[in-house]
């Protein structure tokens, strides 16, 4: 079993192991311990929200990426709506205590005045009713609910597939052209035309006249159809089906065929009956 598909069956197996590091830890120790798994658990609830790709990766991993840091993966979560406003708040709370502790190297203890300020504005645990009786007690409790509902976050997203959806798109423009008789001409035309250029022998012209195939084929359903008339619009769907694989022949794709007249007949009956039934 892979790393990932064990993280998937045991999504708190981590969090059990870090609740067994931080018995016995010092003030220090357990801080530094609670900060560095939350900035780890945020990278990896972006990491799995975020488009699968290696822009998001570069974000969010190596040496100064924009969202490598504590503070920045608190800010993201919260600005993508992963975390609530209390959770935020707990983090930052979490994050400026971490920063105390993490840049001097003088001893300090959590009962410091200015760090136990900022503990008493920790929301408390939401899984724990016993009163903590110290500021060790009170981060900790506080900081595992947290850890817990940030695992819990995470899986939804994984589980659900509630990450971010693209929502880019291209434009396309019709075709010049009264009518679907007069369109299908035109794009005859542009198919010798793209023909014509993909043996020009010019490398440039011939990718170009590849990106201009593979436009006319995103376009294709711009036609003006004859919608009102199922029978004819049918026809005219299995004609641009056709259309469609005289420029992929052209632009050498595995993909092209032939359909033989019992196929064309054969897919306008089902194209008809299928209009109908939708109508």
């Amino acid at each position: 079993m892979d790393d990932a598909q064990y993280e998937k069956d045991n999504p708190f197996a981590d969090l059990n192991k870090l609740n067994e590091n931080l018995a016995g830890l010092d003030d220090r120790g357990l801080v530094l311990s609670l900060a560095a798994f939350l900035e780890y658990s945020l990278g990896k609830a972006l990491s799995i929200f975020l488009l699968d790709n290696k822009a998001s990766k570069d974000l969010i991993e190596g040496f100064n990426a924009p969202l490598g840091t504590f503070s920045s993966r608190i800010k993201a979560c919260f600005s993508l709506g992963l975390i609530n406003e209390k959770q935020y708040k707990d983090m930052e709370i979490l994050r400026k205590v971490r920063n105390k502790f993490s840049h001097s190297w003088e001893n300090m203890s959590l009962e410091d005045e200015d760090i136990s300020i900022q503990i008493s504005h920790l929301n408390f645990s939401r899984i724990d009713f016993e009163y903590p009786k110290n500021n060790y007690e009170r981060i900790k409790k506080s900081i595992s609910s947290l850890l817990i509902e940030l695992k819990i976050i995470t899986k939804g997203i994984s589980d659900g597939k509630q990450g971010v959806k693209l929502i880019a798109s291209h434009v396309n423009i019709g075709f010049a052209g009264n009518g679907f008789n007069k369109q299908m001409e035109g794009i005859r035309e542009d198919i010798n035309k793209i023909e014509v250029d993909l043996n020009s022998g010019d490398k440039r012209l011939t990718e170009f006249a590849k990106h201009k195939a593979e436009l006319l084929i995103e376009r294709l359903p711009y036609v003006s159809y004859n919608i009102a008339d199922l029978d004819i619009f049918s026809a005219q769907l299995t004609d641009v089906l056709e259309l469609n694989y005289e420029i992929l022949k052209v632009i050498g794709s595995d993909e092209y065929r032939v359909l033989s007249e019992e196929e064309k007949v054969e897919l306008r009956r089902n194209l008809f009956k299928g209009l109908r039934e939708k109508d």
